[in-house]
């Protein structure tokens, strides 16, 4: 059965024993070929969560089916990109703002994609997409036919990268005592030159995490592996945050804490800054040392 056949649904096979066929539905020990992926979508509308994810797989030769139990446009995801294209979200129709939130929830969008989510037809979705592109809204990676469409990425300087040290602006006094702690801070400043030159540092630090996640943000298609890899030089020594990592890969947030980040911490190669509180929203990652 094709991806076209799953979408347009009442794909009923042809059966020798229709009697026979019957016979079983009716006392629910079989069903017609096609009716539970129109069951699942049915399911999926009445919540009014976004519709699955058919992917057509090789090696093995199979279609897989992603059930994402997420909104269809969720606020979240709205918020997150007002704040990306500075509050310019009204200026976008229906179908523009689907595609964006697509490409914000998912990682990428392409015509087949908005073809699941909507009833509009191809020709129509490749303008809106290609419109949003010209709006640099999204960026097109790949030739015409299998192109895919990203958010492009955020500024390099929205995100800072977490340090020892740190000098405090327009400051006329000096800490006398090394190891001297602030009140409600979960940390010490340390007598340390490293904090006079502290922006030196981090445009120093920006550039060697930048080419250490290069390869993800390069090609999207890496196996679980090389992403381990990848985020455990990128954590090696320092304190990253979910968001700040994802704007280093090219990823999206939510899905990076679910596929990569909690694996990696139940299998002890990265741990949290804060394991008392694992959802906190400033929670930050580090690689455990013995798995450096």
């Amino acid at each position: 059965m094709s991806i076209k056949q799953l979408l347009q649904g009442n794909y009923v096979s042809v059966c020798r024993n229709k009697a026979l066929q019957t016979m079983f539905t009716m006392i629910g020990a079989a069903e017609k070929a096609g009716s539970g992926i129109d069951k699942i979508k049915k399911g999926w509308n009445s919540q009014h969560w976004r519709i699955p994810i058919f992917r057509e797989e090789t090696r093995p030769d199979r279609v897989s089916c992603e059930l994402p139990m997420v909104s269809l446009i969720p606020q979240e995801s709205l918020d997150r990109l007002s704040k990306r294209l500075e509050d310019k979200l009204s200026n976008f129709n229906k179908i523009e703002i689907q595609a964006l939130v697509t490409a914000d929830l998912e990682g990428s969008v392409d015509n087949m994609r908005m073809r699941q989510l909507t009833s509009n037809y191809a020709t129509d979705i490749t303008h809106v997409l290609q419109g949003l592109v010209s709006k640099r809204a999204l960026i097109k990676e790949g030739n015409t036919r299998g192109a895919r469409y990203r958010l492009p990425p955020e500024p390099r300087l929205s995100y800072s990268i977490p340090k020892k040290g740190f000098s405090i602006p327009n400051a006329n006094y000096s800490i006398p005592n090394a190891g001297f702690s602030l009140p409600n801070a979960g940390y010490s400043i340390p007598n340390s030159p490293e904090s006079e030159s502290l922006n030196n540092l981090e445009d120093k630090e920006c550039e060697v995490l930048e080419k250490i996640a290069a390869p993800a943000r390069s090609k999207k298609r890496l196996t679980l592996h090389e992403m381990q890899q990848i985020i455990s030089e990128l954590c090696n020594g320092r304190w990253l945050s979910r968001r700040q990592l994802s704007e280093m890969l090219g990823r999206n947030p939510d899905s990076l804490r679910i596929r990569l980040l909690v694996p990696m911490i139940e299998e002890g190669l990265l741990k949290l800054r804060y394991p008392e509180a694992p959802n906190r929203v400033d929670q930050a990652y580090t690689t455990v040392k013995n798995h450096s």
